[in-house]
């Protein structure tokens, strides 16, 4: 498995993820394989887990120490790599952030989610970027979308929850 995404998990975790669902969704990966990276990322003691929750158990993960360390370093190097694409992306030099984007392809979602890169300074020629808008938009679709009259249809409450 990859060291990148690696490191991608330790960043999401820095900045506050907590379970493996959560990070399977930043980092847009499959849960079974980000659970497979924790362990690993375990039994080398860059994290450690816990159950919260008195009748919602769940598993989250904490950085330790070295897993501290090693996210803090990434998270720097992610950041100036954010701005590069940022500058290039405002340049014009639409070919050149691809690259750089299509090196750092795991830690795009996390930047995204970081708001390091702003979607609206990012050209469409940047390919699935463009597509990144709807991540982490409900799709309320399948509770019969949007009425346009401004109403409740009374099928779901969509409230303030992290459900989706």
């Amino acid at each position: 498995m990859s060291q990148a995404l690696e490191d991608a998990i330790l960043v999401a975790i820095l900045q506050g993820a907590e379970t493996a669902d959560e990070i399977s969704r930043i980092l847009r990966v499959d849960k079974g394989t980000i659970e497979d990276l924790l362990r690993k990322l375990e039994l080398e003691g860059y994290v450690k887990s816990e159950i919260k929750g008195l009748l919602f158990k769940k598993k989250v993960y904490l950085l330790t120490e070295k897993g501290f360390e090693r996210a803090s370093k990434v998270l720097e190097k992610i950041k100036e790599v954010a701005n590069q694409v940022r500058v290039l992306a405002e340049q014009g030099r639409v070919d050149e952030a691809t690259q750089i984007i299509n090196t750092w392809s795991y830690f795009v979602p996390l930047m995204l989610w970081m708001d390091l890169i702003p979607l609206t300074l990012l050209p469409l020629e940047l390919g699935f970027i463009a597509d990144a808008a709807a991540w982490d938009q409900p799709d309320y679709s399948d509770y019969g979308g949007d009425s346009g009259d401004g109403g409740d249809t009374g099928d779901v409450d969509t409230g303030d929850s992290d459900m989706f």
